[in-house]
């Protein structure tokens, strides 16, 4: 299922066969343009898209989920993913030095809350993933194991 956003103007977030792509930020606010929150976020957001593309990639493939548990798991993603383009909406505007009139240490203020956000909505996609991929080797192992003893009792 394609997952769509809004993004905020001077953000390209494009898609590719399911898989998100961030593009260039615009022009960022002199006083912000060396603080290293910045390039962290980008980083981290860049990380972010990456683990949902390879979680999302192998789950939708994967045989051991329904079409209903593939469903909720687009429900969360669609969440994390949109709290993510939120955080960068704020970032986008406290950047821009063109959009907001604010003191820079108000700046640095907006942009340290989304990196927490942003660092929550990371760390709640890998705590999303994990448990997806071990009930989805538990399953294979268990129809692994059904085969065999099928196999063992002549039913097959």
């Amino acid at each position: 299922m394609p997952i769509c956003f809004i993004l905020p103007k001077g953000l390209n977030l494009s898609t590719n066969g399911g898989h998100f792509k961030i593009g260039q930020l615009g022009s960022i606010r002199c006083g912000l343009s060396n603080y290293s929150k910045i390039s962290e976020l980008t980083e981290k957001q860049v990380a972010l898209v990456n683990s949902y593309n390879q979680a999302w990639g192998l789950l939708k493939a994967d045989t051991q989920f329904t079409a209903d548990e593939l469903s909720y798991m687009t429900k969360v993603y669609s969440g994390i993913l949109e709290a993510s383009v939120n955080d960068l909406d704020q970032i986008l505007l406290v950047i821009n030095a063109n959009k907001t009139q604010m003191p820079d240490a108000k700046r640095m203020e907006i942009v340290n809350k989304a990196a927490d956000h942003m660092d929550s909505n990371y760390n709640d996609l890998q705590q999303f993933n994990s448990p997806n991929q071990i009930l989805s080797l538990q399953r294979a192992k268990d129809q692994n194991a059904v085969i065999t003893l099928k196999k063992y009792h002549g039913l097959e």
